[in-house]
């Protein structure tokens, strides 16, 4: 990002929550001329999926619906899902569709209260500030991607939206990919 005169556009937050709860959020910006306020919406994504999390967990832990479940891919083929996985696709789907609504308040706000400055008038297509300015296509001037972990004391999960990899180390050092 330096090399060509942009912000950086990544954010993160890891928090170790108790001895036994642990939240790692990760977002990249999509680094394109089109995603000039990337490093706004990575954070933001960030911040807003860090709270989700926290409250998604709490949820799940009173409800005790992902205590002792296996490791298992939820959401790939929804038509074959019955019973208590039903029921834990469709509580993800709700964090996931919270954070998304979310994300898309916070970016519409910080767009309605942040006009285009110096760097975006100098850099940023002459379109784009348009979108912008009317509010258009928002979710691409902010893009970013996203990667979340979470572990507690009964279950663990991870997710990601967009390109990356995240990479799981066991015990023994050995690697896998959890989330394809």
């Amino acid at each position: 990002h330096k090399a060509d005169d942009k912000p950086c556009q990544d954010a993160s937050r890891a928090e170790i929550i108790s001895d036994d709860f642990a939240v790692c959020v990760i977002s990249d910006g999509h680094g394109g001329d089109r995603y000039f306020r990337s490093q706004v919406g990575s954070q933001i994504l960030v911040d807003i999926t860090f709270e989700k999390v926290n409250e998604f967990v709490g949820g799940m832990s009173q409800t005790g619906l992902l205590k002792g479940i296996p490791f298992t891919q939820i959401g790939i083929h929804r038509d074959h899902i019955e019973g208590l996985k039903a029921q834990i696709d469709q509580r993800f789907m709700q964090l996931f569709r919270a954070i998304k609504a979310e994300w898309m308040i916070r970016i519409f706000d910080h767009a309605s209260n942040t006009p285009a400055n110096e760097w975006e008038r100098e850099h940023v297509k002459p379109s784009y500030l348009v979108q912008l300015e009317s509010k258009e296509k928002l979710e691409k001037i902010y893009g970013a991607t996203l990667m979340a972990y979470a572990r507690t004391p009964e279950f663990w999960f991870a997710f990601h939206l967009g390109d990356g990899k995240m990479i799981m180390f066991d015990k023994d050092g050995d690697a896998s990919e959890p989330v394809l």
